[in-house]
């Protein structure tokens, strides 16, 4: 049985998320390095140097599972989704 496509993006969501977390110390968290690299690897160098998510990263010292989703899916996807709706 195939997956879904929303079955596919948590699965992708919850892999992203252990391949950075896993890469120093603490593996249930992202250091603000992590989620630095995580946002340029996985979401382009030109992004994370747009307003929204510097701020965020200014802000930021670790996150935790929860919080990771809700930020990739909460905010982050809706920013992307604002964007490409005005383009």
């Amino acid at each position: 049985m195939s997956s879904t496509k929303l079955e596919t993006a948590i699965t992708l969501l919850v892999d992203v998320f252990d391949k950075y977390s896993e890469k120093e110390g603490d593996s249930s968290t992202l250091s603000k390095k992590q989620f630095k690299k995580l946002l340029k690897n996985e979401l382009g160098g030109a992004f994370i140097d747009h307003q929204w998510p510097r701020r965020i990263l200014d802000r930021l010292t670790r996150l935790d599972f929860t919080e990771y989703m809700v930020l990739v899916v909460g905010a982050l996807a809706m920013s992307c989704y604002d964007f490409f709706q005005q383009s």
